[in-house]
């Protein structure tokens, strides 16, 4: 990976998944399509740790361990403000409204308008909104950041092992 130049105007702390502050954040999903999946994980004192897609069989080892999935909506996105891709895994309330907005509007697919994720309280207590926003179209600039994540992300989360 080449060394990039850290931006103090734009930096956020690296990860490959999205995390949400509180208020609203603007999103662009640039996968071709969106995705469902039950997903197991663990809470543990430092995090959540992601252990992977469950194989809904006999045979998955998390679920003979005891370990809950739940499902999970991903797509690979474009934090418009930031000017980040990550890997969206969200739940029920972000997930639903994402599909809900965008079959309400009669859309094809996700990829035409950005998505307004408004994010309040705190905790347990954390609510989400999804509305659907104006819409996008990437640069050639933001295309050239997108796509080498992009697949960078499909290759080490979404691929089955």
């Amino acid at each position: 990976m080449p060394i990039k130049k850290i931006d103090l105007a734009t930096y956020i702390t690296p990860s490959d998944y999205m995390s949400f502050s509180t208020g609203e954040t603007r999103i662009a999903i640039v996968s071709n399509s969106g995705g469902m999946a039950r997903m197991h994980g663990l809470r543990t004192a430092s995090g959540y740790k992601n252990l992977g897609i469950c194989t809904e069989d006999e045979k998955c080892e998390h679920c003979n361990k005891g370990y809950e999935a739940k499902l999970k909506w991903i797509w690979i996105i474009y934090w418009i403000d930031k000017k980040a891709v990550r890997l969206l895994e969200g739940g029920k309330m972000i997930g639903d409204g994402i599909c809900m907005a965008t079959q309400k509007a009669g859309l094809e697919d996700f990829t035409q308008h950005e998505y307004i994720i408004t994010a309040t309280g705190e905790g347990l207590k954390r609510k989400y909104s999804v509305k659907l926003g104006q819409k996008v179209s990437l640069t050639d600039e933001e295309k050239a950041l997108t796509e080498p994540v992009k697949k960078f992300l499909i290759n080490k989360h979404l691929k089955q092992k």
